[in-house]
């Protein structure tokens, strides 16, 4: 999927559906999962999120976040990237580390609840979650690929006042 691709298709499900003022992540949350039916994370094309004016710098360009959040759940990716490094790369993802990346997302349902994320950030995140929890280690290096891109750009786009 190329960023035109997914820019033309957004397109038309804002004109099929009528939506002229549709938010770009709620139909990247559509076109993202109709893509991922049936493959893993790191079947995307990782590349086509984290380059520059790639999905992951829209994403963090247009999105409401509270940079005290992102870091919160960066620092649990974080967390969780060092007890993976013993995994091999078509391993999958251990009970453990499992439970954990599925502990995500209750906490990013309070964060959007609490208004300090957007509420299709926790979409975006949830999809990829769910589609983490029962991957390999590459999946998770994906992921983590794509979320750190997110929380460069959106340091850009969103510099800390000073």
């Amino acid at each position: 999927m190329t960023v035109e691709e997914v820019y033309n298709e957004i397109k038309e499900i804002k004109r099929t559906k009528g939506w002229n003022n549709v938010d770009f992540l709620y139909a990247f949350n559509i076109v993202l999962e109709r893509n991922l039916k049936g493959k893993n994370i790191s079947e995307l094309d990782i590349e086509k999120f984290i380059e520059p004016n790639g999905f992951a710098e829209k994403i963090a360009k247009e999105t409401t976040i509270k940079r005290s959040q992102l870091r919160k759940f960066f620092n649990e990716v974080k967390e969780l990237k060092q007890k993976i490094v013993e995994i091999k790369p078509d391993e999958n993802l251990k009970p453990d580390i499992r439970i954990r990346v599925t502990a995500l997302i209750p906490k990013l349902a309070y964060a959007s609840g609490r208004k300090t994320i957007d509420k299709n950030f926790y979409e975006f995140m949830k999809l990829l979650l769910l589609k983490l929890k029962d991957g390999k280690r590459k999946d998770f290096e994906a992921f983590d690929h794509i979320f750190e891109a997110i929380i460069a750009y959106h340091t850009y786009h969103h510099p800390k006042e000073e």
